[in-house]
């Protein structure tokens, strides 16, 4: 679930009634997009600021590389 307080909740749909498995912080806004991994081992979050923040699910969620867009002089991008 994607707050408007920056932060993402990731819960476990088969254990009812238990709270959130992580709390993700968020830096610009309402995350856009989530995906995992096919192994189910790294969760990609998207923002709306050209970068995407990169979760060790396996590790829960306890360690992330961010990923950024940026821009040459000749306008052309690349990511970091």
């Amino acid at each position: 679930m994607c707050l408007q307080d920056t932060t993402t909740r990731v819960w476990d749909v088969r254990m009812t009634g238990a709270g959130s498995l992580a709390v993700l912080p968020g830096r610009m806004g309402a995350v856009r997009s989530l995906r995992y991994s096919p192994c189910g081992r790294v969760l990609a979050v998207a923002e709306p600021a050209d970068f995407v923040t990169l979760y060790n699910a396996a590790n829960d969620y306890q360690t992330a590389q961010e990923v950024r867009k940026t821009y040459t002089q000749s306008g052309r991008h690349r990511m970091f």
